[in-house]
Order: C-alpha cells, then sequence, then structure tokens
C-alpha cells in the first residue's frame, strides 16, 4: 500500500536497499569449515561498512511516504542505529585483539583453543 502522495518507486524499493546489506553480510561469515562464500582478511570490518548501509533504507521508506513525521521518526530511528554501532565498534576491538586477526574465518578458528579465556 502506497500512501496517495507518497513516491511509488522509492516505497518499492526502500525494502530492497534495507535488506540487500543484511545479504552482504552473509557472504562473509563462516557457517561451517570450508563453508563460506568470500574469505575477505577484513571481514569484520566489511560486516561493520555494510550494516551502515541500511540505514538509507529507512530513510527511503520514510521520505517516500512524503510525511513529515515519518520522516523525522526515520531520523530517530537512524541515530538510534548510528548510535548503537559505536558500542558494537568497542566490542569487536576485544574480539580481534583475541583472535589477532581481522578475518572471521580466523576469529571462528582461534576459538578452537580450550581455555580461551585463560590466555588473555
Amino acid at each position: 500500500i502506497v500512501p496517495a502522495k507518497g513516491d511509488k518507486w522509492v516505497h518499492w524499493w526502500a525494502p530492497v536497499v534495507a535488506l540487500v546489506p543484511v545479504l552482504m553480510i552473509f557472504a562473509v561469515v563462516p557457517f561451517q569449515d570450508g563453508a563460506l562464500l568470500a574469505d575477505l582478511n577484513i571481514g569484520i570490518l566489511y560486516i561493520a561498512a555494510v550494516s551502515s548501509v541500511g540505514v538509507v533504507g529507512v530513510v527511503m521508506a520514510a521520505w517516500a511516504c512524503n510525511n513529515k513525521f515519518s520522516l523525522i521518526g526515520a531520523m530517530r530511528a537512524v541515530a538510534q542505529i548510528v548510535s548503537y554501532e559505536i558500542p558494537l565498534g568497542l566490542s569487536i576491538i576485544g574480539v580481534v585483539l583475541v583472535a589477532g586477526s581481522l578475518s572471521l574465518n580466523d576469529i571462528v578458528n582461534s576459538q578452537n583453543i580450550p581455555f580461551i579465556l585463560l590466555q588473555l
């Protein structure tokens, strides 16, 4: 259902723009040993960057409604998403330091070590 004064093209593409970054993240997630589409050396940074692109779909959906209140709500949602990325990035630093690599495959393989908490 598209609002009467809304932009039909943007209203149709907003969910696609919000969903594509999520699907792009699955390309670097190792599901099991050797079962991944792409083994990037900077997989963690790739996930952090691509997950930030999803907010564009939220803004597009609000913009397509052509309503100031939906746009204000979208700006609030975008501000929340961006503000949650800062603690997420800080928590990722600890994982990267323990694993010693930015590659998701190396991070998963480093969890095979027994008593990894004692090695800190």
